[in-house]
Parts: C-alpha cells; sequence; structure tokens
C-alpha cells in the first residue's frame, strides 16, 4: 500500500516520518521552500524529550498529478 502525507506541517511530517521509518511506501506533499529544504536535508525532526534530531530521506512531491 502507498501512503501519501497531504501536507507538511507538524502532524504531517510527524506521520511520514513514522511511517517512513516503519517501512511503508510513503511520500509527503509539500510546496516551497519547505519541500525545497526537505529534498535537499531530509525531513529533520527535533524531539522534545530527547534533544535529538532525526533525519529521515521522506520522498516529497509539490503537486498532484
Amino acid at each position: 500500500m502507498k501512503l501519501l502525507i497531504f501536507g507538511a506541517g507538524v502532524l504531517g511530517c510527524n506521520l511520514a516520518k513514522n511511517f517512513f521509518r516503519a517501512g511503508k511506501d510513503t511520500t509527503l506533499l509539500a510546496r516551497g521552500k519547505w519541500a525545497d529544504e526537505i529534498c535537499q536535508n531530509g525531513l529533520r525532526i527535533k524531539s522534545i524529550f530527547s534533544m535529538r534530531t532525526s533525519v529521515c530521506p521522506v520522498p516529497v512531491i509539490t503537486e498532484l498529478k
């Protein structure tokens, strides 16, 4: 099953990270500078509990076709 997370806000990014790390075929829909940032540097999420930043190479699209 393929998953498309529609929107790269706080919830969308966390969902994409969790599904991607679980081995699911996940793609994130993002736009503008945020999409460019994720494509170049990966999806970076800082945890408030462990003070670590996780980086996931989640695939990003900028528009639905």
